[in-house]
Parts: structure tokens; C-alpha cells; sequence
């Protein structure tokens, strides 16, 4: 085996035979696996069941109200030359874009919680200007940073909603936009790509060029009907089985003596 000339070795590479091979042998385990998943596809619907993680997060908001332990929130700076009315624009169009946002949680008659999609109006970007309070720069920026921590702070109701968001203004030329949203419609990863898709969004309302995104497959609500449907199927059921078969036989327990621990004492010296 050689290395290249910064020192890192080579990937292997496989001959056209061993790729072939290897891909006959992946579809042969998969198939040993059980049945394949049904499609993912967009259903168009407005309203549905949670997904089981979403059920999760929803429940425990239920059992403790006052927890902010699942907001995510997200501040950023803005200096320069910003057009408010472009950003709210842009705002608007990724809520838009993805249901999951402008989603509310209710409780359906048969007492289970569903997800019910609203328009995007109902989730505006508000401008706050706290230039006409008064004070100096420093002053200013700092009531923009305890305005972000309460809202940061501030439990959701999910039934009402599952973003907050708001654009404060401290100068001509400097702005804070404040996002809380809750884990039930996002995560850490996802803050990359809503801040990717914002900011194309941006210069798209700022007469740029369009953003370009590509429209989605399928919304996080198609997913959780998909996840439901396929869980509750015998499909879903033939997998298990067919993964618990290749577990067994399970090995034999394994049994843990039990150990005690003796603390040492040691005096200080004098």
C-alpha cells in the first residue's frame, strides 16, 4: 500500500466486479430484513397525528407548562444597511415553505393530539424599534439582549403556536432578530439551513437573484402520517419480527457481583 505525497493512504478502490457484488449482497441483507418501507410522499393534508418524538416533546410541554427546556433560541446581529420590510418578506416565505412552523398542536375529539397547519400570516416578523426609548447605543443594545433572554425564557403553548419571532432595532444600522422556536418543530441542525434559506430569501426580496429553492418532496406532517401508517402496518411487523429473529438467541445474562465501595478518610495535617 502506497501513500499519496501529503502522507494520507488511499482510499481502496473496488473493481467493477467487487461493486456489483457488494451491492447484490446489500440488497440481499435488506431483503432478509423484511419488507421495504412504503414511499414517503406528499399528501397535501393540513391536519394529522404527531410523530412519536413529537408526541413525546408535546407531552411533556403538557405535564410541565412553565418549562422552557425545549426552546431553541436563536439571536443574531445584523449590522450594516438592512431593509426590514425585505427581511420580513423573506421571513415569510420560509415559513411558507415549511408547515412545521406555522403548525399548532391541538387536542382532536378523540382526545389525541394532532398538528393543524396554519397560514403563514399568522406567524409575522415583528419590528420593534428601541431607538424612541431613548438612552445611549450601549443602553439600547442592552435591552435588546434581556428582551431576547425573556422571550428565550417564555414557555410555549403549543395549541398557539411554535415560533415566536421578532426584529429589534437599536440603530439606522443595527438591528437583533430574535427567533425562539420550539424542539417539537426544530433542532440544532435545522438552524443552518433556515438561516441558508432566510438569508437567499433576503436577497431574493431585495431584488436579487431568485432563491432558487427547490420545492419540498414532502412536509414533516407527511412524515409523521408516514411513520404512523407504516408503524401500525404489517409491514412494520414483518421488519420486527424479522430483526428480532436475527437477535437471537439472546446470551445468557450476565450477573454483576456486588461491590462495595470503601471511602478513606484522611486527615489534614497539622
Amino acid at each position: 500500500m502506497t501513500s499519496d505525497d501529503d502522507g494520507s493512504v488511499p482510499a481502496p478502490q473496488l473493481s467493477e466486479t467487487k461493486r456489483l457484488l457488494l451491492a447484490e449482497l446489500l440488497r440481499r441483507r435488506s431483503a432478509q430484513d423484511g419488507p421495504a418501507r412504503p414511499t414517503l410522499v406528499r399528501s397535501g393534508a393540513t391536519s394529522g397525528p404527531l410523530s412519536y418524538s413529537q408526541h413525546q416533546l408535546w407531552l411533556a410541554q403538557e405535564l410541565r407548562p412553565a418549562d422552557t427546556s425545549y426552546n431553541i433560541p436563536v439571536l443574531i446581529r445584523l449590522a450594516g444597511t438592512l431593509r426590514p420590510t425585505a427581511l420580513a418578506q423573506a421571513f415569510a416565505a420560509v415559513v411558507q415553505r415549511h408547515e412545521v412552523l406555522r403548525s399548532v398542536i391541538v387536542t382532536a375529539e378523540s382526545g389525541e393530539p394532532e398538528q393543524r397547519v396554519l397560514e403563514a400570516a399568522r406567524f409575522p416578523l415583528a419590528l420593534v424599534d428601541l431607538e424612541p426609548e431613548g438612552g445611549s447605543l450601549e443602553q439600547r443594545r442592552s435591552r435588546a439582549h434581556e428582551r431576547a433572554a425573556a422571550a428565550a425564557g417564555a414557555p410555549f403553548t403549543l395549541a398557539k403556536g411554535c415560533l415566536r419571532a421578532e426584529l429589534l432595532r437599536v440603530a439606522q444600522d443595527e438591528h437583533y432578530l430574535v427567533m425562539i422556536l420550539h424542539h417539537v418543530a426544530h433542532d440544532g441542525w435545522s438552524t443552518d439551513l433556515l438561516m441558508r434559506e432566510l438569508l437567499v430569501s433576503y436577497q431574493e426580496a431585495c431584488g436579487g437573484p431568485a432563491a432558487g429553492l427547490a420545492p419540498l418532496p414532502a412536509q414533516y406532517l407527511d412524515y409523521a402520517r408516514w411513520q404512523r401508517a407504516w408503524i401500525a402496518g404489517a409491514d412494520f411487523a414483518s421488519h420486527l419480527a424479522a430483526v428480532v429473529q436475527r437477535l437471537l438467541p439472546l446470551p445468557e445474562p450476565v450477573t454483576v457481583p456486588h461491590i462495595i465501595t470503601c471511602l478513606l478518610y484522611t486527615s489534614p495535617s497539622p
